[in-house]
């Protein structure tokens, strides 16, 4: 990997790129752990965040690595795991009108 980054002819800016695709992968934990906090009662909101955590670890980030490896070896691609992680992370675009149908009852609860 490192040889990738740095030596042998490396890219430098493979490294920012990496690192800058982190940094956007992780940026919604913030918004929807605010957005949980906000809908839930005080007196649960704790448990709330704990049952988020854990949906979020146990049934999306585990089986999410699993389900691109499984992808990756029955593709007949010539990179199956590259297409992998890209079905993988589509899917999470899946969330996205559950996180707009809560918008909106939330601004229909508030008025």
């Amino acid at each position: 990997m490192s040889c990738v980054l740095h030596g042998e002819g490396g890219n430098p800016a493979v490294l920012w790129r990496l690192a800058g695709f982190g940094v956007l992968r992780t940026l919604f934990y913030g918004l929807v752990l605010a957005a949980v906090q906000d809908m839930t009662p005080a007196r649960i909101r704790s448990t709330a965040i704990a049952v988020l955590i854990f949906a979020q670890d146990f049934l999306g980030v585990g089986p999410g690595q699993w389900m691109a490896g499984r992808i990756g070896d029955r593709a007949d691609l010539p990179e199956p795991l590259t297409h992998g992680l890209i079905v993988v992370a589509l899917a999470a675009y899946l969330a996205v009108p559950l996180f707009v149908a809560a918008a909106w009852r939330r601004n229909r609860e508030r008025q």
